[in-house]
């Protein structure tokens, strides 16, 4: 179907993925919200009860820790009851509030009259009596006692908020004092309801909470880091999936070139092997020795390309893995005279020089003849394909501490640094212009490298475009 192709596979993911985003930040602010709507409880309790235990020790300071006392000054009755007798604030309604203490007994009065016609209020006496008020410091001391209980009480709740508080007239709600200069109590994030607080001096305490979002990100911390990983590992999940769908691929395809090219790299030496033996057998060229002797190098030279191929298909397939070389004493200088002999016809066909100028050092390892000989004649044989024309190959060898250090060097088109570390990887190859002007497996440099690392050598690439390619191989001396 065409919603599993690759092509379409790349979008489906993205969506999954934004979706993903798009839910947790949409979880988060439900929950950021439901959290704020909490906090907001939460600190109104605290309040609440800071009002309750202020009247309750402001009474008690008579010695009186009697348990109905205690109970009833500490309980939601008494807060629902004072909190109604507190908001009463009706046109020409009048409260009053009397409380007597005993050994004996605690008496408590809230008179409530009104007129059943309506009076004009005294306008200037009620301003004179509020110019009047004077904030004594005994409830300075006492509004900052009860700023300060509620305070402990939030911290003790885990709460970090930036508030203040206001002090209101118990009588007619006028804004009498701010715990801070300069703040206005309007515009904040949360203002509590107004609440009185000492019994013996009636004014009414409000908390206002300047700033309330940070508290409610700081309780929400883990719930914030849990979701940020999750977004993070899905996202990293959903990369990966990607990633190694490419791959899949990417590999794909390379199979499929990997097994046409190879189709045209078996057959190309099969025909010239054909060729050659049947002009042998045709111009019977047994009379003709220096004809017959080039056309067995030839052969000789195909059967060769023959024999790498099936050594690479075996590193390919895992048949090598069970398999231990054999590793028997190896001289480098004389193999590579050998194939550098061999590889004359190919050379001298595509206008190519090789020169290997050795010097008077020995030169042994501990090797496989036959897979060394293979990983030499892989290099030499790709400077011949991909370089240009005319292109010129150096080889030389030298010594450096416990290891040989052999170079390969061309003057060819060189190799892009994107793909100098990929050049190594199984059916990797340089993408051109016209990718079936040279045929190849793609398992060449893979093989190579495979069979360096196996002898405990290292191969390295130094290419600059243009200024051809230099292959550094390094194996521990014998």
């Amino acid at each position: 179907m065409w919603i599993f192709s690759y092509k379409y596979v790349k979008y489906v993911i993205t969506l999954a993925v934004i979706g993903s985003i798009i839910l947790q930040f949409a979880w988060l602010s439900q929950l950021f919200n439901s959290q704020k709507l909490q906090l907001k409880h939460t600190i109104e309790d605290a309040v609440v009860q800071s009002s309750k235990l202020m009247i309750y020790n402001s009474l008690s300071q008579n010695n009186i820790h009697g348990l109905r006392f205690k109970e009833f000054f500490l309980s939601q009755q008494w807060l629902n009851l004072r909190q109604a007798f507190d908001n009463l604030n009706i046109e020409g309604l009048k409260s009053n509030f009397n409380y007597g203490i005993t050994k004996d007994s605690t008496i408590i009065q809230m008179n409530i009259s009104f007129n059943n016609v309506l009076r004009k209020p005294d306008i200037n006496n009620k301003a004179r009596v509020n110019h009047q008020m004077v904030l004594s410091d005994t409830v300075y001391q006492h509004s900052l006692k009860m700023d300060s209980v509620v305070r402990s009480i939030l911290v003790r709740e885990g709460i970090k908020v930036n508030s203040t508080y206001a002090l209101y007239n118990y009588k007619n709600d006028k804004l009498l004092k701010t715990g801070a200069k300069n703040v206005s109590i309007l515009n904040n994030a949360y203002i509590s309801e107004k609440y009185s607080f000492d019994l013996n001096h009636l004014y009414k305490y409000q908390l206002v909470v300047m700033q309330l979002n940070s508290a409610v990100f700081y309780q929400m911390r883990y719930y914030l880091i849990s979701a940020l990983t999750m977004i993070v590992l899905t996202f990293l999940a959903f990369v990966f999936l990607i990633k190694l769908i490419r791959n899949q691929k990417l590999y794909s395809d390379a199979k499929a070139t990997f097994t046409n090219n190879m189709t045209h790299e078996f057959k190309t030496p099969v025909a010239t092997i054909s060729i050659a033996i049947e002009s042998i057998l045709k111009y019977n060229l047994i009379r003709n020795p220096v004809k017959l002797k080039s056309y067995l190098n030839i052969s000789q030279l195909e059967i060769q390309r023959l024999n790498l191929m099936f050594e690479k298909l075996m590193n390919l397939n895992g048949l090598n893995d069970a398999k231990e070389y054999n590793l028997e004493p190896y001289n480098l200088v004389q193999n590579l005279n050998q194939i550098v002999k061999s590889m004359e016809l190919q050379s001298q066909k595509e206008n190519a020089a090789i020169f290997f100028e050795p010097d008077n050092n020995d030169y042994w390892v501990k090797g496989d003849m036959i897979h060394l000989s293979n990983v030499f004649y892989n290099l030499l044989d790709n400077a011949l394909k991909y370089g240009s024309q005319n292109v010129i190959i150096r080889i030389s060898c030298k010594n450096s501490g416990h290891e040989h250090i052999i170079t390969i060097e061309d003057n060819g088109p060189g190799i892009d640094p994107l793909f100098q570390k990929k050049v190594f990887e199984r059916f990797f190859r340089i993408p051109t212009e016209d990718i079936h002007n040279v045929k190849g497996s793609g398992l060449g440099l893979h093989y190579v490298k495979d069979t360096i690392e196996r002898h405990q050598g290292s191969i390295r690439l130094r290419s600059v475009v243009g200024q051809g390619a230099v292959f550094i191989i390094s194996l521990p001396k014998l």
